[in-house]
């Protein structure tokens, strides 16, 4: 079944991944064509983008010696 005849295609799944395990993903992806991988490369981004601030907002500040 092609994307485009795929009735269930535009429904949104979940996935769980470590941030190690996303920026690898991203690596992959980044060594693809780029006509292939861009918009997913920025859909990642716009996803990933708030939930790593909100990571960072909430660690604990690092004193700088």
């Amino acid at each position: 079944m092609t994307e485009a005849t795929n009735p269930i295609g535009d429904q949104k799944i979940n996935f769980t991944f470590t941030i190690n395990q996303v920026n690898a993903i991203l690596s992959v992806l980044g060594n693809a064509p780029f006509v292939q991988s861009a918009n997913l490369i920025n859909e990642i981004q716009l996803q990933g983008s708030p939930q790593v601030k909100a990571i960072e907002d909430a660690a604990p500040a690092v004193k700088a010696e």
